[in-house]
């Protein structure tokens, strides 16, 4: 909003000094606002050049981020896709790992079974090989029992008889020990002669062959040989069996690793399955959220484009009061004024109701009436360097132009008070301003304009003395530098005149009219400003009477200084002075003609003239869309020598400046 309000503010400036300027007849009083008004375009222009710096860089953002979303939905579309394929591949990945691992458990079942099986067998074998060792063991013992029987049996008699002869000598000590020792050595052996035949029977008993004791043949050792051999063939089977148990055990525990891997991995592939899923869903949301981020974002960027490039037209209504007051005179002005602007068109219609009441005696006169109307249209075409400013002014002839004998006392002078003619005709005026800029802040202007007018009467009770105004001719040449630390405009133009006719036959001209204007503008720390101005103008006093026109040279100076209190409040103070040289139009002076009785005015006027005001000022906005202003200016105004004989007059006045703004 900040920006379009400024942007307005150079459109509404820039047609404002588009326009044919009005002579001012030497007008402190509307000099002024006139300068301020520039100096306040000139910062405008100064703020619309940051504005539209930062519209280009909200754009170029708007842009890159559009992009940017553009590239990251493409990106986010490529992850989802890339998620999917890899979610894909993991389905398959997990596919072959079930496969595989269902695969390897079967084969680890079928090694386990295996392995269980040839465990059996070999413990069967290990079984069957102790068995047999056992076996050969007991015949070996049977055997070796037999024969000892077989020895028993053949010494027997003769220990038998030993033991018999020897029990009663108990002479000798040496050969009882002996004997002792003897026969526990047989006792002995008998006892284990006898554990050997009890094992041979147990052996006989698991069917092993023993030989009778009672059997006096020699002992047979084959059998025990032979034992022995299938015990031992029995034990290599037995240890092959083992082996074949422990490495079918082996291959078991290895089917088993492979298996449990298989099922680490397929429990892996499931996990993967699971994380790809959900990278899938993260990518599709990521996706979604791109897709509506770069739809948000291409939306933003085409409504900014579209707000840049197609603003929104402004509405703007200015009411104002004004009060002025000087000496046994007075004028109340209340100006109204709307305006639109759009894009590059705007326009403006205003006018002001009028009361003025001169109380001077003997020449008392008061109006009351609705002042012209003016139309203002201006079309703006702009270009990388050259901008081009078509305007049409028209001048609506609502006010009062023809004044009574008393009316016209109230017509007093523009110095003193801000209307003097209250009406004229028709005019039409158009004009074309081209602007070349130089640079970010300086532009240099050149335009013209062409003011066609029309007749009036400016009496009710005079006749035949209709005017019809010479047409105006108008060109300037105009400097500005809008910067951001101070502003500057300066201004050089010419006015020239046409014939002006009276109905009675009568008719004068004008010379041209030289105008330069400098106003300047700095700013100041604090959210201070200071502005600076003087203004010289040749002027032409274009009044009603004829023979009263002339040339003069007014020069117009002044200062503001104004500060920023906060967002709402501005306080200002500003000082002014206009000195001018030459005749001066003070007021209408009307007589009777004695010869035939009609009424004769003629003007009355000043050499030179000299007004000091100094004023204080307030602003308030009110809202976003509403600013009320104030002014209170005390003034001191004195005239050169009338072409009346009476001394000079020193004026002593206040005016009430009133104004509310409001833009829509």
């Amino acid at each position: 909003m900040r920006r379009r309000l400024s942007y307005l503010g150079v459109v509404c400036y820039l047609a404002v000094l588009s326009q044919p300027s009005t002579a001012l007849a030497g007008s402190a009083v509307s000099v002024p606002p006139e300068a301020r008004e520039t100096a306040a375009g000139a910062v405008a222009a100064a703020q619309d050049i940051l504005d539209r710096e930062q519209a280009a860089r909200e754009r170029a953002e708007a842009i890159m981020y559009a992009q940017k979303a553009e590239q990251e939905e493409v990106e986010a579309n490529q992850q989802a896709a890339e998620a999917k394929k890899v979610l894909a591949q993991s389905a398959v990945e997990a596919e072959e790992a079930a496969k595989l691992a269902l695969a390897a458990d079967e084969e680890a079942k079928v090694a386990v079974a295996k392995a269980e099986e040839l465990n059996k067998k070999s413990q069967k074998a290990i079984t069957a090989a102790r068995e047999a060792a056992a076996a050969a063991e007991a015949i070996e013992a049977s055997l070796m029992a037999e024969e000892a029987a077989i020895a028993a049996r053949q010494s027997a008699p003769a220990q038998q008889e030993l033991v018999t002869t020897s029990i009663p000598v108990e002479s000798s000590q040496t050969n009882s020990l002996e004997e002792s020792d003897e026969l526990l050595r047989m006792e002995r052996e008998i006892k284990r002669l006898e554990k050997m035949q009890k094992e041979g029977s147990l052996a006989q008993k698991r069917r092993t062959p023993v030989v009778e004791v009672w059997e006096e043949p020699s002992v047979d050792w084959s059998k025990a040989t032979v034992a022995y051999a299938q015990a031992e063939q029995l034990d290599q089977i037995a240890t092959a069996a083992d082996k074949a148990a422990e490495q079918a055990g082996d291959i078991a525990d290895q089917k088993m690793a492979v298996a449990e891997a298989a099922k680490s991995r397929e429990e892996e592939a499931k996990q993967a399955v699971g994380e790809a899923e959900q990278a899938v869903k993260d990518a599709n949301e990521a996706a979604e959220l791109a897709k509506k981020e770069a739809i948000l974002t291409k939306t933003q960027l085409e409504q900014l484009i579209y707000l840049q490039d197609h603003p929104k037209g402004v509405h703007t209504f200015t009411g104002e009061r004004n009060y002025y007051r000087g000496n046994s005179a007075y004028q109340f002005t209340q100006p109204i004024t709307f305006s639109y602007w759009h894009k590059d068109f705007s326009y403006s219609l205003n006018t002001k109701y009028i009361v003025s009441k001169n109380n001077t005696p003997g020449a008392s006169g008061r109006v009351s009436t609705l002042s012209d109307t003016t139309l203002s249209l201006t079309k703006h075409t702009e270009k990388p360097r050259f901008n081009v400013d078509y305007s049409l002014d028209i001048n609506i002839p609502t006010g009062k132009a023809a004044l009574s004998w008393s009316e016209r006392n109230a017509r007093m002078n523009e110095d003193l008070f801000e209307v003097s003619q209250f009406g004229k005709g028709w005019q039409f005026t158009p004009g074309i301003a081209v602007s070349w800029k130089i640079g970010k802040e300086d532009m240099w202007t050149l335009g013209t304009s062409y003011a066609f007018s029309g007749s009036y009467d400016p009496t009710t009770d005079i006749v035949n003395d209709d005017i019809s105004p010479g047409n105006e001719w108008r060109k300037f040449l105009r400097w500005q530098h809008a910067g951001q630390d101070w502003q500057f405009v300066g201004e050089l133009s010419n006015t020239s005149t046409g014939v002006t006719k009276i109905a009675n036959g009568e008719e004068y001209s004008t010379g041209d009219e030289w105008d330069y204007r400098l106003t300047y503008n700095k700013k100041l720390p604090d959210n201070q400003n200071i502005m600076f101005y003087y203004w010289r103008e040749r002027q032409n006093l274009n009044s009603i009477v004829p023979s009263d026109t002339g040339n003069s040279l007014a020069h117009y100076l002044g200062t503001m200084w104004s500060r920023k209190l906060n967002d709402k409040k501005l306080v200002r103070v500003t000082f002014d002075v206009m000195k001018a040289d030459g005749k001066r139009y003070d007021r209408i002076k009307n007589s009777i003609d004695t010869d035939n009785g009609t009424p004769q005015y003629s003007s009355i006027d000043v050499d030179g003239r000299t007004k000091y005001t100094l004023g204080v000022g307030y602003d308030i906005r009110l809202d976003k869309q509403s600013v009320f202003s104030i002014d209170l200016q005390k003034f001191i105004m004195k005239d050169g020598e009338s072409n009346l004989p009476q001394p000079s007059t020193t004026y002593h006045g206040f005016n009430v400046l009133m104004k509310y703004n409001r833009s829509i």
